[in-house]
This record gives structure tokens, sequence and C-alpha cells, in this order.
């Protein structure tokens, strides 16, 4: 009887190590977060301020208003 010969064909499945770069993609998608945190933030604090300025020059107009108007009479 020949040899034919065997051989054996095994395959092993090993989840290869991704050098934390699911860890970076989720801090850098974490540091996105705040920092638009902090830019509305900004923002907001912005628009108060405009917000406040405005009142404030209506106010003062008003006041200037009433002032003419009681002193024409």
């Amino acid at each position: 009887m020949p040899n034919l010969g065997y051989f054996i064909t095994a395959s092993l499945n090993i989840p290869v190590w991704d050098w934390g770069v699911r860890r970076s993609k989720v801090r850098q998608a974490e540091f996105k977060h705040e920092e638009a945190a902090v830019e509305l933030s900004a923002a907001q604090r912005t628009l108060i301020r405009n917000l406040r300025g405005s009142y404030n020059e209506s106010q003062t107009a008003r006041q200037q208003v009433d002032l003419l108007r009681r002193a024409s009479t």
C-alpha cells in the first residue's frame, strides 16, 4: 500500500488586540462632547450678557423718555 501522506488543518481564531484604538476613540468622543458643552456654555453666557446689555440700554432710553416727558409738561 503506497503511503499517500496525511495532513491536518486547524484554525484558531484569536481576537486581535486593537492597541487601545477603541478606548482612544471613546476618549476622543468624550473630549469632543466636553468641548461642545464648554462652547455651548460660552455661547449662553455671551447671549445672556448681550441680552442684559440690551435690556439696560432700553431701560436707560425709557428713563430718558420719561424724563423728557416730565420736563416738557
